[in-house]
């Protein structure tokens, strides 16, 4: 699988079905080979932009899209079927047990280490019948907006009346293969997880995970792993993007396998988070809106804590597939040439940093028209 985050594209060893993301660090407003700025903590590009590293107790909350809806986003667990697929009403509740109480355990785990945690509903009372066969998943074109996940949300979406900023859902999808290779090891895990719309606070996400792993916690653990893709869904790359060891690290987001539980016994030493990871979890008041950022607290070694890396470790947003990109007033990144606002949908879901690189880059190379910058409705000086 592959990961990518604003910094890089990192591929990932199979064994992680984190999240299959496209490359949301391309420019795609009006330049697609544009510079890319090195901004660097302490280095005043802008002066809306200085202050790139957390200091003491400052809290920089103004780098991801603020959206006029801040309804709080639900996690709604799903068994999804192909449409071939059955299982019978007592393999289904069986495995709608597993994993209400599997939910229920997540939820704990996150309200030990933030002192809130998220909303979630029961498993849905009936499976999801998928209108796509098995084969139209697993052949899916790899990477784009027609994979398998923009294909399973896209339905989920509509069969939820919803659209991609409109979602107050992440769906927790459980996807249970064919009889004839339910149980068998495969070459590629399904699985992955991310945001809708990429940055923290930007609305709905979804989680894919195997069935034989809820029944059987095979080919992975189902609940560690659940922890970690839920962390991706609410806005968190890997631990390896913020400089820390992918193997060896102590955060959920890392694949170390001191972290794995077996069934409903948790790992003896259950994963936390880096603060770099609170931090960004801060942002993301649709999911955590109880959940505030203390440098005491979060981050008691006092390290420096570098914005722009932050930025750019936020997840990328799923393509077109799911829906069309739609311009918001005064939300994300607005950029004018002579009054006329010239940036593309997709700019709402910018981050600071994003906006910060493309008004720089627009003012030396566009100079010829009066530039005009706007984060979240805010003039970028």
């Amino acid at each position: 699988m592959a990961e990518t985050s604003q910094r890089n594209n990192e591929t990932t060893i199979q064994r992680d079905i984190g999240d299959v993301v496209s490359g949301f660090f391309r420019n795609r407003i009006l330049f697609p080979g544009m510079i890319r700025f090195l901004i660097v903590c302490g280095l005043l590009l802008l002066p809306s932009l200085t202050s790139f590293c957390l200091q003491d107790s400052t809290v920089h909350s103004n780098i991801v899209p603020r959206f006029p809806d801040a309804t709080q986003v639900s996690v709604v667990p799903l068994i999804f079927l192909p449409r071939e697929v059955s299982i019978s009403d007592d393999e289904f509740q069986s495995a709608r047990r597993l994993l209400d109480v599997h939910v229920a355990m997540a939820r704990e785990h996150y309200e030990s280490l933030l002192n809130t945690t998220f909303l979630s509903s029961k498993t849905h009372t009936k499976p999801f019948q998928s209108d796509r066969f098995h084969s139209d998943f697993v052949n899916a074109p790899q990477g784009g907006d027609d994979d398998r996940a923009h294909r399973i949300v896209k339905e989920l979406l509509r069969w939820m009346h919803e659209d991609r900023y409109s979602s107050k859902h992440i769906y927790l999808i459980i996807y249970v293969r064919p009889m004839d290779e339910r149980f068998k090891s495969w070459e590629e895990f399904l699985g992955g997880a991310r945001p809708f719309n990429g940055a923290p606070n930007t609305g709905g996400g979804y989680v894919e995970m195997e069935y034989p792993s809820l029944i059987r916690d095979r080919p992975y653990p189902f609940q560690s792993t659940l922890v970690h893709e839920l962390g991706h869904a609410f806005g968190l790359a890997h631990a390896n993007c913020k400089g820390y060891d992918q193997g060896t690290n102590m955060s959920i987001m890392s694949y170390n396998p001191l972290h794995y539980s077996r069934g409903f016994t948790k790992s003896q030493t259950p994963a936390g988070f880096n603060p770099e990871e609170y931090f960004a979890l801060s942002l993301n008041k649709r999911v955590f809106p109880d959940f505030s950022y203390d440098e005491s607290i979060h981050n008691p070694a006092g390290k420096t804590l570098d914005l722009v890396l932050i930025q750019q470790c936020f997840l990328s947003p799923m393509g077109a597939g799911i829906g069309d990109f739609r311009h918001f007033e005064g939300v994300g990144y607005e950029l004018f040439f002579n009054g006329r606002r010239v940036s593309g949908p997709e700019a709402a879901l910018y981050s600071l940093a994003q906006a910060g690189r493309n008004c720089a880059w627009n003012r030396v190379n566009n100079a010829s028209f009066k530039i005009e910058c706007r984060y979240n409705g805010q003039l970028i000086e």
